[in-house]
């Protein structure tokens, strides 16, 4: 599987070449430059297919999600399947046996879900808002397990938050909207991490995010 892995990141080291030396050599060789980039979607393509085989499921999802948006502007229709199907492969990633601690317990299918979502928010909202409601379902089918005092109150609010914390960098905009989103299962511990990283950003944009904590608490 770390062979697997290996050709992965050669092949979107690929894309990236060919997108940059098409974009300088298109009006030189423009036929040879479409038969690199055809060959490398069908690279792609057959990649993310044999990654629905795979037993690694959290190589296996994080590979489908990343094909999909490298995709999605050339084969829209393949790409969302390989979403969808980078989903489903995060329903079968299995948690490590270990005893629960009473501070932490991170969730190794809740990041893989966190990158899934990233990407299915970013090109198709409409699957990432009926997945995040999934989760809901899921965590009050769920076997009701003690959280750990650091721990997230639902998996769905962690999985946001973590989105929120990853996105706020570059979009301090789309990570308060998604803080404010994981205010419906209540106020989490990680929620004030991500607060104070977008107050650094936008004092405006915190207080905004602040009020609707405090509304929450009403």
């Amino acid at each position: 599987m770390r062979l697997v892995a290996k050709i992965f990141k050669l092949t979107i080291a690929l894309v990236c070449a060919a997108h940059f030396f098409f974009h300088a050599q298109a009006q030189e060789t423009p036929t040879s430059q479409q038969r690199l980039l055809k060959r490398i979607n069908d690279l792609l393509n057959s990649t993310a297919d044999e990654a629905k085989k795979w037993d690694d499921k959290v190589v296996a999802a994080r590979t489908q999600a990343q094909i999909a948006d490298l995709l999605w502007e050339t084969n829209p229709d393949n790409a969302k399947n390989y979403l969808k199907a980078a989903w489903t492969a995060t329903a079968k990633v299995d948690e490590p046996e270990r005893e629960r601690s009473t501070f932490i317990n991170p969730s190794v299918r809740n990041s893989v879900r966190r990158q899934v979502l990233l990407v299915a928010r970013k090109r198709a909202p409409e699957l990432a808002a009926a997945w995040l409601e999934e989760m809901v379902e899921e965590s009050k089918s769920a076997e009701k397990k003690e959280r750990g005092t650091f721990d997230d109150r639902t998996a769905r609010s962690a999985v946001l938050l973590q989105m929120a914390n990853e996105l706020v960098a570059e979009n301090p905009q789309a990570a308060a909207e998604l803080l404010i989103e994981s205010l419906r299962d209540g106020i989490s511990f990680n929620f004030q991490t991500t607060l104070i990283r977008i107050q650094q950003k936008d004092v405006a944009l915190a207080e905004k995010v602040f009020r609707a904590a405090l509304t929450r608490l009403r």
